[in-house]
């Protein structure tokens, strides 16, 4: 995989987001005809929109757990790969922040969990400033569920687990992953973005992914483990939850919305200077 960028195949970076694609597609192809039979619509194009209006979490929910054991896989043997060539190369063959990134020494580290506050204060740091340029309503961010109990359910197991987690295989486990093996991080940060920014549906949701695919890509980079990112992404999509089912926490974050925006992003940014220096200091101290 270690390779120069003129002879990396696009395919190894495009198909993962392609089957990404077209697990989404299945979904709806399986709803259509479901929805025709339960008589909720007339014709292919209601039976559609139908599906996307009253069964958004469970298409979403049927992608994420498609993915996953597929994306899992390649993930795996992507690192036996890399493991095999880095053994078979010379140590002036890769740049050595290639090599050192695929070496990192596995086991937990306390600092990991500073990831959590970090994606928290980013989705409400994020949101509020998209707000505030006028981009999207802070509401739009806020995950509320629809019915009950069971949907709660339903929105914590899609958006706090599955959905973080099938993304995160897909843009950092995988496309990030694999261009490192033959970019810069700087750049790899902004293509894995960029296709995060590319899963969402409109311009000020674009923006919000965007910059967090940059930060969890950091946080990864920093670390060397996917979970990071994980725990991050996790963090700030049941941020989200949360303020959907807590009218007095939304009451009060509208009502301070400009000191709320200046302290959010000061403890975000105070959780990821901490996180980077923390790793950087521990990979510092092992060389």
């Amino acid at each position: 995989m270690f390779r120069d960028p003129s002879s990396v195949k696009i395919r190894n970076i495009l198909l993962p987001f392609l089957l990404w694609v077209a697990a989404g597609m299945v979904a709806e192809l399986l709803a259509v005809p479901a929805a025709l039979f339960l008589g909720k619509a007339a014709g292919f194009q209601a039976a559609l929109s139908y599906a996307h209006e009253e069964w958004e979490l469970w298409l979403v929910l049927f992608r994420a757990a498609a993915v996953i054991p597929f994306f899992a896989r390649f993930m795996k043997a992507d690192g036996e790969r890399i493991r095999t060539e880095l053994i078979r190369l010379p140590e002036d063959a890769v740049l050595p922040e290639r090599r050192e990134f695929f070496e990192r020494r596995s086991g937990f580290r306390v600092q990991e969990l500073l990831a959590i506050p970090a994606g928290v204060f980013y989705m409400l740091f994020m949101s509020l400033v998209l707000s505030g340029l006028g981009l999207q309503d802070v509401d739009s961010v806020m995950h509320a569920p629809s019915a009950g109990i069971p949907g709660l359910c339903l929105m914590v197991l899609l958006e706090v687990f599955l959905g973080p987690l099938s993304e995160e295989l897909l843009l950092r486990g995988l496309i990030y992953r694999r261009l490192r093996t033959f970019t810069k991080p700087a750049l790899s940060k902004l293509i894995s973005a960029l296709f995060f920014a590319i899963l969402h549906w409109n311009a000020a949701q674009m923006l919000y992914a965007f910059f967090l695919g940059i930060v969890l890509s950091d946080l990864y980079e920093s670390s060397g483990r996917l979970r990071t990112a994980f725990f991050a992404h996790a963090a700030a999509n049941l941020g989200a939850v949360l303020l959907g089912i807590l009218p007095e926490a939304r009451e009060w974050i509208f009502r301070y919305p400009g000191g709320v925006t200046v302290v959010s992003g000061v403890l975000f940014f105070g959780c990821l200077f901490c996180f980077v220096y923390l790793f950087t200091r521990e990979r510092a101290s092992v060389s």
